[in-house]
């Protein structure tokens, strides 16, 4: 087809034989593909192994503020004080303002925790 008159053209003008000038036109296309297959490949794995590695991290950054709050909340419900503050203290430190606010309460009134009014 349309290929085939370029490359034939472009053989005619360079003087070259056209079998060698297609073949060697097919080996350096091979070549091409196999080096960006490799490229995409070895992208694909370096992202896989990244994820796989920091998948732990990941799913506690997603999270983790709600699992931790909601312990905190059966544990407070369940009156297991020392328990839901170690859950809210985990949320709150990641700026979760509920349970900074749970916390505060806590150490107001002595639950779980030693009462202290500077933590509030």
């Amino acid at each position: 087809g349309m290929r085939d008159a370029f490359l034939r053209g472009i053989a005619t003008m360079l003087v070259l034989d056209l079998d060698a000038f297609i073949s060697r036109e097919a080996r350096e296309r091979k070549k091409k593909a196999v080096t960006f297959a490799s490229i995409a490949a070895a992208l694909v794995m370096t992202a896989g192994g990244l994820v796989w590695y920091n998948i732990d991290f990941f799913r506690d950054m997603l999270y983790i503020d709600e699992i931790q709050i909601d312990l905190g909340h059966k544990y407070f419900l369940l009156e297991n004080y020392t328990e839901a503050a170690k859950r809210f203290e985990k949320s709150a430190a990641l700026g979760n303002a509920t349970a900074q606010n749970n916390l505060g309460y806590m150490y107001q009134k002595g639950l779980g925790v030693e009462q202290d009014y500077v933590k509030l």
